[in-house]
C-alpha cells in the first residue's frame, strides 16, 4: 500500500466529536502521522485562531486552511493566502441578510463581528460551533461602516436561519452578488467567501508549496464545503454522519466523526496498521 505523504482534515463533524473536542485517539494518531514524514492539514470554516487552539492541544506542527480558504498558513506559520471580502460586497452582503432578518456574522482570522445583541442570538452563535472557546473571540459593531473604518479585514460570512425555506431563498439571493462563493457547512448555514476561496484550493497551494502531488493526498470531511478539497485530493474520505453530497464525490465513506474516523484513516493509509 503506497504511503501518503499529506492529510487534510475538516474539524467539526469530522476531526472533533459532538463536545467540540478531539479524542484521545484521534491526537495521538495525528501525532503518528507528523512523525512518519506526512504532513497534517487542519482545514476548516473557522476562524485562524479557533483552529489554532485545537492545533495547539494535538501539539504538532501543521498547516492551518481557515474561512474555507480566504486565510492561510503553511508550517512555518507564515500566511500563504489572504482572500479579503471587499468592503462593498460586505455591504451587499448584510443588506440580504437584514432583507430577510436573518441571523448573520462575519469573520475576520481571530474574531466574529456580529451586529446582533439580544440573548435570543446565542443559539446561532452556538450553533457556528464556538460554545466551548476559551476566548473570548465576539465583537459587537453597531454599524457595518465600522468595518471600513477601523480597517478590518473580513475573510467569510456566515449566516444562520433553523428556517430551512428561508435559509434556501437567502442562499439563491447570495449567489446573486458578483466575485463570492457561497457554500454551507451544515444545513442550515450558509458561508460566503470571496470567489475562487475554497478547501481545495487552499490545499491546492500547499501541495505546490511542499512539492507534493494530489495523489499523495488524502483529506477527510464531512459537508458541501469540503467537496473541493475532497476532489481535490488522491483519495477524498467522508465520514459515515456526512452529507449525501460529500458522500457521492468521495472515492470511501468510513465510520462517523464519534468513532474516531480521522485515527482510522491514518492508521491504515499513512501508518499501514488495519482498522
Amino acid at each position: 500500500m503506497k504511503k501518503f505523504k499529506m492529510i487534510a482534515t475538516d474539524l467539526d463533524e469530522t476531526l472533533l466529536n459532538k463536545k467540540k473536542q478531539i479524542s484521545k485517539n484521534n491526537i495521538q494518531a495525528l501525532r503518528d502521522a507528523t512523525k512518519t514524514g506526512s504532513i497534517v492539514v487542519l482545514a476548516s470554516g473557522r476562524v485562524m485562531k479557533s483552529i489554532e487552539s485545537y492545533k495547539k492541544a494535538i501539539d504538532i506542527e501543521a498547516p492551518i486552511i481557515s474561512c474555507n480558504g480566504a486565510y492561510v498558513k503553511n508550517l512555518n506559520g507564515d500566511i500563504i493566502l489572504d482572500r479579503q471580502i471587499p468592503f462593498e460586497t460586505i455591504k451587499e452582503i448584510a443588506r440580504i441578510g437584514d432583507k430577510y432578518g436573518v441571523y448573520y456574522h462575519f469573520y475576520n482570522s481571530e474574531n466574529i463581528y456580529s451586529k446582533f445583541k439580544d440573548d435570543k442570538y446565542k443559539k446561532y452563535y452556538f450553533t457556528s460551533g464556538y460554545d466551548n472557546e476559551k476566548v473570548n473571540i465576539k465583537i459587537q459593531y453597531d454599524d457595518i461602516e465600522e468595518i471600513k473604518e477601523k480597517n478590518i479585514p473580513i475573510y467569510k460570512t456566515l449566516f444562520i436561519s433553523l428556517d430551512i425555506e428561508l435559509r434556501d431563498k437567502v442562499e439563491e439571493e447570495l449567489k446573486n452578488i458578483p466575485n463570492t462563493t457561497v457554500t454551507s457547512s451544515i444545513r442550515n448555514n450558509i458561508e460566503v467567501t470571496a470567489k475562487g476561496v475554497d478547501k481545495g484550493a487552499a490545499l491546492k497551494k500547499l501541495a505546490q508549496i511542499y512539492n507534493i502531488e494530489n495523489k499523495d493526498i488524502i483529506a477527510i470531511g464531512d459537508n458541501r464545503n469540503d467537496i473541493p478539497m475532497i476532489e481535490y485530493a488522491g483519495l477524498g474520505i467522508a465520514v459515515r454522519n456526512s452529507a449525501k453530497n460529500l458522500k457521492d464525490k468521495a472515492k470511501l465513506v468510513v465510520c462517523s466523526n464519534e468513532e474516531d474516523a480521522v485515527a482510522k484513516v491514518i492508521k491504515k493509509y499513512i501508518l499501514k496498521e488495519e482498522f
